[in-house]
C-alpha cells in the first residue's frame, strides 16, 4: 500500500515536471522568436544600409592615414583630413562618426602600412562609385560621385605614374538597343558618335545619333529635372568647345596637343546629350551664336579653360541627382573627365576638397533635387553677339 501511494506521488511529481519543461520550452521558443524579429540579423541589416558601410570603411581609412601621417608626411596627413570630412558628410544623420583607433606602436612603423592604406583607399573609390549607380537617392549618388573624386584627388600625390583614373574605376551601365523618340523611351546605345569638328565658329552640335546607355525598364520616362539638367551639361560643353578654339592660337605646342584632346571629348559628349535628348522628344537647347570673352581669358586662357571645366563638372554632378540607370552613369563620367581636364589646366583646382562640386556650406543629405553647385567660375559669358 505505502509503494502504491509512493508510486503515485511520483507519477504526480513527474507529470508536473513535465508540464513545466513544456511551458518553459514553450516560454523560451517565443522569446527567441521575439529576439529575433526586434534584433534581426547583424549582416542582413548592415546590407540595407550601404550608407552606413561606406561610412564605417570611411571612418577607418581616416584612422589609418592619421596614424601613419607623422611617420609618411603632409600627403598622408592631407588625405587624412579630406577622408575624416568625407566621414562626417557620408555618416547618416543622427549617428555619429566612429571615434579613431589608439595608436599602434605597429601602426606607423609597418613598413607595408601605407601601401595597404592606398591600395585599399583607392579600392573604396570604386565602392563609392559603384554605390552611386545603383542608388535610389539621388542626393546621396551625388554625394557619392563628388566622395569618390575628391578621394582619389587626395591619392593623386600618393599614386606611382600610371595609375588609375577615376573613369577608369567607374563600371559604365549595361547596354541597351538604340531606339527613337517614337517609341517613348529615351534609350540610346550601341551607336556611333559624331566624329569632332574642327570649325572656327561656335561649335554646332553633331546631328548623328550617339548618347548616354540607358535602360528602358530603368528610366521608362524623362523626368524634367533629368532633361533640363542634360541641357545644362549640353550648354556648358558648347561654351567650353568654343573656348578650345579661340585658345588654340594662344597656347604653346604642348598646350595645344592637350587642347585638341580635350575638345574632341568635349564634342563627344555633347552630340551624346544631344542625342539623348532627342530620344526622350526634347529639343536640345539652341546654341550660342558667339560668347563674349574677357581680357583676362586672353591673356591665360588656360586659367579660364580650367573655370569652365570645372562648370561643367559641376553641372554633371548635379546631372547626377536628378538621373538614374544609363544617364546617371554617363554624367558621372562627365563630372570625372571635366574636373580631370580643369586639374590639368589649373593643377591645384579643387585641391583639398573633400566633395569638389559640392559647396562647403551646404550640408549633404539624401535629396533628389541637387544643391546649387556655387558661384560660376569667372569666364567668358553667352553673348548674342558672334565674336
Amino acid at each position: 500500500m505505502k509503494n502504491a501511494e509512493k508510486t503515485g506521488r511520483t507519477g504526480t511529481v513527474l507529470r508536473r515536471v513535465g508540464a513545466s519543461a513544456v511551458v518553459l520550452a514553450t516560454v523560451l521558443g517565443l522569446s527567441a522568436a521575439v529576439n529575433q524579429v526586434l534584433s534581426p540579423d547583424p549582416v542582413e541589416a548592415t546590407a540595407q544600409a550601404p550608407q552606413t558601410v561606406l561610412a564605417a570603411a570611411t571612418g577607418d581609412l581616416a584612422s589609418r592615414a592619421r596614424l601613419l601621417a607623422p611617420a609618411a608626411g603632409a600627403k598622408v596627413a592631407a588625405l587624412a583630413t579630406v577622408l575624416e570630412q568625407q566621414n562626417t558628410a557620408l555618416t547618416p544623420a543622427g549617428a555619429h562618426p566612429p571615434v579613431a583607433r589608439p595608436a599602434s606602436p605597429s601602426a606607423s612603423s609597418s613598413s607595408t602600412g601605407l601601401p595597404h592604406l592606398v591600395e585599399d583607399a583607392q579600392a573604396s573609390v570604386a565602392d563609392l562609385l559603384r554605390q552611386a549607380q545603383r542608388e535610389t537617392d539621388g542626393g546621396l549618388a551625388r554625394l557619392y560621385t563628388a566622395a569618390a573624386q575628391g578621394r582619389l584627388e587626395a591619392l593623386r600625390p600618393l599614386i606611382p605614374s600610371g595609375g588609375p583614373s577615376p573613369t577608369d574605376l567607374l563600371k559604365p551601365a549595361p547596354p541597351a538597343p538604340p531606339v527613337s523618340c517614337a517609341s517613348g523611351t529615351p534609350t540610346l546605345a550601341g551607336v556611333a558618335s559624331a566624329a569632332p569638328t574642327t570649325a572656327g565658329a561656335a561649335p554646332q552640335t553633331s546631328d548623328a545619333p550617339s548618347g548616354p546607355a540607358s535602360s528602358s525598364a530603368a528610366v521608362p520616362t524623362a523626368s524634367p529635372e533629368a532633361v533640363d539638367g542634360t541641357q545644362a551639361v549640353l550648354r556648358a560643353g558648347r561654351h567650353l568647345a568654343y573656348l578650345y578654339q579661340v585658345a588654340e592660337v594662344r597656347l604653346d605646342r604642348d598646350a595645344r596637343a592637350a587642347a585638341d584632346r580635350f575638345d574632341a571629348a568635349v564634342r563627344k559628349g555633347g552630340s551624346e546629350a544631344t542625342a539623348w535628348l532627342r530620344a526622350t522628344c526634347a529639343t536640345p537647347s539652341v546654341p550660342e551664336a558667339g560668347y563674349e570673352l574677357p581680357t583676362s581669358f586672353l591673356k591665360d586662357p588656360a586659367t579660364g579653360l580650367g573655370a569652365v571645366e570645372e562648370e561643367r563638372a559641376n553641372a554633371s554632378l548635379d546631372l547626377v541627382a536628378v538621373s538614374d540607370g544609363g544617364l546617371r552613369a554617363w554624367a558621372m563620367s562627365q563630372y570625372l573627365e571635366s574636373g580631370a581636364r580643369a586639374r590639368h589646366w589649373v593643377p591645384d583646382t579643387g585641391s583639398g576638397q573633400a566633395l569638389p562640386g559640392i559647396p562647403a556650406a551646404v550640408t549633404p543629405a539624401p535629396s533628389g533635387t541637387p544643391a546649387p553647385s556655387g558661384t560660376p567660375a569667372p569666364s567668358a559669358t553667352p553673348s548674342p553677339a558672334s565674336r
